[in-house]
């Protein structure tokens, strides 16, 4: 028997040590004198002399993934998992950029935010695409994008019927999304899209209202604070009762820093549970803030940390199933990628998609996370699975190591453990309990 490569020890202030292992996300708090045991085991494994009171422990710390056969390969098996999540058949993945336009002049934004506007005949040959997916699979996942999205409500609205009356033709499941600066978001448009089977919602709040207004100002300047924070409130109450998730994104630097624990403060407790809460640094931040302090009081305030199950998947480059559509009906895997040169594909008159650049779409299809030699040696590399694809695709040897919340990996299972204190069941994870 051996342990695992990905197991790891946090130290707790007092009489506590967590061991994580971050292949499965499986968690043990243990005292000084429990962890000493389990150590003394782990580092005795290749000996294969144990007392029989030692038995137990090998037991549990082998359920638990700590402790493994000998034979097995951890970072073979990351890569048949990815191979298998990379190549699932029963999902499709579409974002759709209705337009690049829009209504806020953000200050970090590096969107160009060209006058381009998707045509009747571009959607008409999205719907085809998505008419011929919806027959070869089980489930639709429509995510709208811009540019601000709801500037083209009105096509979001009729080409989101007619994907739902098409998925209802043959019996396939499906669900939309939105990525919205959420201005143009009012109750009636709210009710119709979660009528519509809206399921989540992405929403942009950088801090409270001044800092907000000053990093996020309307077109003509003034601020945005006030419209957009009354959508996430409409938002998070009429989508109580119908499962609708909304993701919270924060961008931060150094100006508005001061402002990110007013605006959790504002959000009535009762709605925090159904926020899924994203702070992420400015891309221009010359140095990555750390915002560890920063989640610890959004815990403690009722906002969830990352679920600790593990997906093996960042986002939905991670799939072959996924098309990610521009206005003019280029095609990338990437939602992030805005112009021709960085698209394999565009939309052909029958719905399908005709390859223009074979190097671009190979590129992405053959791009792994144990590729990169520096990932195939890291602790990280079952929860960051390599990162972002995009970033990959210009450096392959890359390192994303902290993420965009600057955090290290001990800060990030020390919040795993805060979040399951709080959240769950506290005597769920001691070593003494879980062994019985």
């Amino acid at each position: 028997m051996k342990a695992s490569r990905y197991n790891m020890t946090v130290p707790l202030s007092g009489d506590g040590i967590i061991f994580f292992n971050t292949f499965n996300r499986n968690m043990i708090f243990a005292n000084a004198r429990e962890a000493n045991q389990i150590q003394q085991i782990l580092q005795a494994l290749h000996q294969e002399a144990f007392n029989i009171e030692d038995v137990p422990v090998i037991q549990y710390l082998n359920r638990k993934g700590f402790i493994l056969r000998d034979q097995e390969n951890e970072l073979e098996a990351i890569g048949r998992i990815e191979t298998l999540v990379k190549n699932r058949d029963d999902m499709f993945y579409i974002v759709i950029k209705p337009t690049f336009a829009c209504n806020f002049r953000c200050s970090y934004c590096g969107q160009d935010h060209i006058s381009q506007t998707m045509n009747d005949q571009t959607a008409e040959k999205i719907l085809s695409f998505i008419s011929a997916k919806a027959q070869t699979t089980k489930l639709i996942n429509v995510t709208w994008y811009g540019g601000e999205p709801l500037l083209e409500y009105t096509r979001i609205l009729a080409l989101s019927k007619r994907v739902a009356e098409i998925c209802d033709s043959l019996g396939t499941s499906y669900y939309f999304s939105i990525v919205t600066n959420a201005y143009l978001l009012p109750k009636t448009r709210i009710e119709q899209l979660i009528a519509h089977t809206f399921k989540y919602f992405q929403i942009t709040i950088d801090g409270d209202e001044m800092h907000h207004d000053r990093a996020r100002p309307y077109v003509d300047g003034s601020g945005t604070f006030n419209t957009v924070f009354e959508s996430l409130i409409n938002v998070l109450t009429l989508g109580q009762e119908r499962d609708v998730h909304v993701h919270l994104r924060v961008n931060i630097n150094e100006d508005n820093l001061s402002g990110i624990l007013p605006l959790l403060q504002k959000v009535p407790t009762k709605y925090r549970g159904q926020i899924s809460l994203d702070l992420v640094n400015w891309f221009q931040n010359a140095v990555r803030l750390n915002f560890y302090d920063l989640i610890k009081s959004s815990i403690q305030l009722g906002y969830r940390y990352k679920n600790r199950k593990n997906p093996f998947a960042v986002c939905e480059a991670s799939y072959k199933n996924v098309a990610s559509f521009l206005p003019n009906g280029d095609a990338a895997f990437c939602s992030q990628e805005f112009d021709h040169a960085q698209c394999y594909g565009t939309i052909g008159e029958n719905g399908e998609i005709r390859i223009t650049n074979q190097e671009r779409y190979n590129q992405f299809q053959e791009l792994w996370s144990h590729s990169n030699s520096i990932c195939s040696q890291c602790l990280r590399l079952p929860i960051c699975m390599g990162g972002c694809k995009k970033v990959r695709l210009s450096d392959d040897q890359i390192c994303t190591n902290g993420g965009p919340s600057g955090l290290s990996l001990e800060e990030e299972v020390m919040l795993f453990y805060l979040d399951h204190l709080q959240f769950e069941d506290p005597e769920e994870i001691t070593y003494e309990r879980a062994r019985i």
